[in-house]
């Protein structure tokens, strides 16, 4: 776990607060995909508890933003907080793929 994870789902409490997630819940409440708002889990984009191909989908609409001022740009996909959403922003997901929370 990263330091200052205080949900201990892999994510330190500042980055969560960077993403708008929410940084002292682990796991989406339900499976559901898409029920909850903000989501929980920063890799589970859908919020149905797993980590999987679908939580990258919604990355396309926004790859290639450069910078904050950029209309495409949403720090929700900047997970890397750096400014631009690239593919250093896909790759943590590589720790979470097919994992659950629940």
């Amino acid at each position: 776990m990263p330091p200052g994870d205080d949900d201990c789902d892999g994510w330190a409490t500042g980055d969560e607060d960077f993403y708008g997630t929410l940084p002292f819940t682990a796991c989406p409440a339900t499976s559901t995909a898409n029920d909850e708002e903000p989501d929980p889990w920063p890799p589970d984009f859908d919020d149905s508890q797993t980590v999987n191909l679908l939580d990258l989908l919604p990355f396309k609409q926004h790859f290639g933003a450069v910078d904050p001022q950029d209309p495409l740009y949403e720090a929700r996909y900047d997970l890397q907080a750096d400014g631009d959403i690239d593919i250093q922003d896909l790759l943590p997901f590589k720790q979470f793929f097919k994992l659950s929370c629940a």
